[in-house]
């Protein structure tokens, strides 16, 4: 039950900054999807995901970029949306975790931004951006949430998928609780990301 609790907290999703890096240990392998935890910075680890998708990586990256349709996938979403499109490739959104009582609701407004690089691989960064909006009355809002997506292409029709995430989910929650349900969620958000892509374009 702790487990699925605090894997709640971990947000999926989603930028000008570096991979969030660190030393890897693979903790979960599952429907060839790889959940890796890395060093970890104030007590929170850093989680990797690793997985392939067969389908093209402007198909996977045409569902990230699609924020208003992130409660279908990401792990216990309640509530996303698009805040600001700068561009094509930089927006601002809102997102917020549903968590079990007692524990108060986490949300968070990301600043994505999104490069192509010249073999066709996409790179998303992502960084928390907290006081881009008034905290909201029942929600804990997220002070630090940093994420790197790559999705580079394998074959016209599959690409690799690498997702990075550190996040301090705020709040009294002590980073050793934490860190026991740090597998559960990334691993769903990974199952789910596979059958989103298939369920639109397939």
């Amino acid at each position: 039950m702790i487990k699925l609790t605090f894997s709640l907290l971990f947000l999926n999703i989603l930028l000008a900054f570096t991979s969030v890096g660190g030393d890897w240990e693979l903790k979960k392998e599952q429907e060839g999807i790889k959940i890796y935890t890395g060093d970890k910075d104030a007590g929170i680890k850093k989680i990797k995901i690793e997985t392939s998708i067969n389908y093209s990586a402007a198909k996977v990256l045409e569902i990230l970029k699609d924020k208003e349709k992130y409660t279908n996938w990401v792990y216990k979403c309640s509530e996303a949306k698009l805040l600001k499109k700068v561009n094509e490739n930089e927006y601002y959104h809102y997102q917020m975790t549903s968590a079990p009582w007692p524990i108060q609701d986490r949300d968070m407004i990301v600043h994505l931004k999104i490069a192509e690089n010249p073999n066709g691989e996409y790179i998303l960064t992502g960084k928390g951006i907290p006081d881009y909006l008034p905290e909201r009355s029942g929600r804990v809002r997220i002070k630090h949430y940093q994420t790197l997506w790559k999705i580079t292409p394998i074959t016209d029709n599959s690409c690799q998928v690498i997702y990075e995430m550190r996040v301090d989910p705020s709040g009294a929650i002590p980073a050793w609780l934490y860190n026991l349900g740090s597998t559960e969620g990334p691993l769903i958000t990974a199952q789910n990301l596979k059958k989103e892509v298939e369920k639109r374009f397939h």
